[in-house]
């Protein structure tokens, strides 16, 4: 009876903890897919579902969080704002999904050639924003050009035969051009590069301009 009693005992414990392990690995399992499921949404709430770069509004967040590290820090940090020229064209001439593709290849394009600290979003439309940390407004002049340029001279296909060519406008500004008592550095910084755009676009679009010393000027 006893030799019966501690083979039953011994079984039970074999038991329970089978069943333990078994419960272990299944709420295991689940926290492991509640997490994958968080970072899963997590990421489609700050990513532009057509380009799959950063949205608006992580843009926004993220703007002021770099202002006030380089703040600081008294360290530089440069904005670029582009726009595709004459993108309705696109969109009349070849069609909405064409308009699409060049939206998603020009996103390619800015995360491609700038480093793992920019921050690159669609902030609307055909427009585009690179948070560049680090640099000042001569060094993001020449980033700048250099997308610049590799968007104008980029061959965007449309068919099996045919290949069309856009260009873009750049407006470059920087926090050292902000009064130290200006409140909200953040759409300040957004304005002048917002000012500098539009004087791209007012001459001759396809160019680079600084704002610089109170006014927009081409680089």
């Amino acid at each position: 009876m006893r030799v019966n009693s501690f083979i039953v005992i011994g079984l039970s414990l074999a038991v329970s903890s089978a069943l333990l392990v078994i419960v272990f690995l299944l709420v295991s399992r689940v926290a492991r897919r509640l997490s994958d499921a968080y970072h899963i949404i997590e990421k489609l709430s700050i990513t532009d579902e057509l380009t799959q770069i950063y949205n608006r509004r992580y843009f926004y967040s993220r703007l002021e969080e770099e202002i006030q590290r380089a703040a600081r820090y008294l360290h530089p940090l440069s904005l670029l704002l582009l726009d595709i020229d004459h993108f309705k064209k696109v969109n009349d001439v070849h069609g909405h999904q064409v308009g699409d593709d060049v939206l998603i290849g020009i996103a390619s394009i800015i995360k491609s050639n700038t480093r793992a600290v920019d921050i690159v979003g669609r902030y609307g439309g055909e427009e585009f924003v690179v948070i560049l940390p680090e640099t000042d407004e001569k060094g993001a002049s020449v980033i700048a050009e250099k997308l610049r340029k590799l968007i104008e001279r980029h061959e965007f296909d449309i068919s099996d035969e045919k290949k069309i060519n856009v260009t873009s406008s750049f407006g470059v500004s920087s926090l050292n051009m902000l009064a130290e008592d200006i409140p909200d550095k953040s759409r300040h910084i957004i304005k002048l590069a917002d000012d500098a755009l539009y004087t791209a676009k007012e001459s001759g679009r396809n160019t680079v301009v600084l704002f610089s010393d109170g006014e927009p000027k081409q680089s």
